[in-house]
């Protein structure tokens, strides 16, 4: 219904206060929104390490994302706030990206400025791991590449002189399946566990 012209809207909302404590810039992901990222198995497991990309002054790098157009290999990623590095070499991020499940992350942060003194490296990438709770959760998932399931190329399906088909699609056939369960040990509400599980497949022929 239409309003009488005397109506008024009184908004409480007030947009949040100014930062003035730092200056640090970054991002903060949450598992419920990154989770539902596209992340493609392109000839390896999903990658949670990719979601860096996507922060304000990132751009893709040979392992972790250059912040700031700095460089590759000069910045500094964390796991539950331990740095998570190879002895020779700095900004890997195969320590998370093949070791540790999407499912398992429970948020990122990515820190682009003005990191504080904990922090090392041109840019942070920080992951925190899902742990259990009074409630008990989990979840089964599988995500399918295959040939059957693509789309023919753009130029369609190409056939010789005779009618034969000559185009193909290439072969994929990939596959993760994903089990993670969390909660807390019976008998005692003080004791939580988590578990996760990923096995992915691939074959080329």
């Amino acid at each position: 219904t239409i309003g009488a012209a005397d109506t008024t809207v009184e908004v409480t909302d007030a947009p949040p206060p100014l930062e003035t404590t730092t200056a640090m810039l970054g991002l903060t992901v949450e598992n419920t929104t990154y989770a539902n990222l596209p992340l493609a198995m392109n000839g390896q497991q999903r990658d949670p390490t990719f979601v860096a990309q996507l922060s304000p002054g990132a751009t893709t790098g040979a392992r972790l994302p250059i912040i700031g157009g700095t460089g590759n290999y000069l910045g500094q990623l964390y796991l539950d706030g331990l740095p998570a590095q190879t002895v020779s070499q700095q900004g890997d991020n195969r320590l998370v990206a093949q070791a540790v499940t999407v499912e398992a992350i429970d948020q990122i942060q990515v820190i682009t400025s003005s990191p504080p003194v904990e922090y090392a490296g041109a840019g942070a990438s920080d992951f925190t791991m899902k742990s259990g709770g009074l409630d008990y959760h989990g979840s089964v998932k599988d995500f399918i590449r295959n040939t059957s399931l693509d789309a023919w190329p753009f130029s369609g399906k190409t056939r010789n002189a005779a009618g034969k088909l000559v185009s193909t699609k290439p072969v994929d056939h990939q596959n993760e399946l994903s089990v993670t369960f969390g909660g807390h040990v019976p008998g005692s509400k003080r004791i939580f566990f988590f578990f996760a599980y990923d096995r992915y497949h691939n074959r080329t022929q």
